[in-house]
């Protein structure tokens, strides 16, 4: 007694709505938190360029470019041109999250004054106080959180604190 599997019994228009829903989601699933934005905007608004400047400067929502799904503002036409030819370079690691906070992790918030930027990259952190944790002993945290950031990143912010 075998089971037969009729392909004139199901109707591939009927089907195909679901299997493109089943597909989806895990895309879905994968996307969750992974960037620590507020309605898709990165670093509370502040222009990711000016931190390599010197000091982070609010963005201008009218000078805007939208990256990995999250928007970022700019203080000018010529700090958003920098950003978009790297990106990579100028976009927060950890996917904004706090540094120290993936070092433990956890995925927490951050204020977007308290950062470091180190070998070219920017890590911001959730306070003065984290970010005096993050620096005593920044190298050994900095390995640490790149080891873990590839297990928490998909990891929704609730499940993680």
């Amino acid at each position: 007694m075998g089971f037969k599997f009729n392909l004139k019994l199901v109707n591939l228009k009927q089907v195909m709505p679901l299997l493109s829903l089943l597909l989806l989601f895990p895309v879905a699933v994968m996307a969750i938190d992974e960037l620590n934005t507020a309605d898709q905007l990165a670093l509370k608004g502040y222009d990711p360029v000016s931190y390599f400047d010197g000091k982070p400067v609010k963005g201008d929502p009218a000078i805007s470019s939208m990256h990995n799904n999250a928007e970022y503002y700019f203080i000018s036409q010529k700090n958003k041109d920098r950003f978009r030819l790297m990106p990579e370079k100028y976009a927060p690691m950890y996917g904004g999250f706090c540094a120290y906070g993936v070092r433990m992790g956890k995925k927490l918030d951050i204020d977007p004054l308290a950062f470091e930027i180190n070998d070219g990259h920017l890590y911001v952190l959730l306070n003065r106080a984290t970010h005096k944790m993050w620096k005593q002993d920044m190298e050994k945290n900095i390995q640490i959180s790149d080891m873990l950031w590839p297990q928490i990143q998909i990891k929704s912010v609730d499940s993680l604190n």
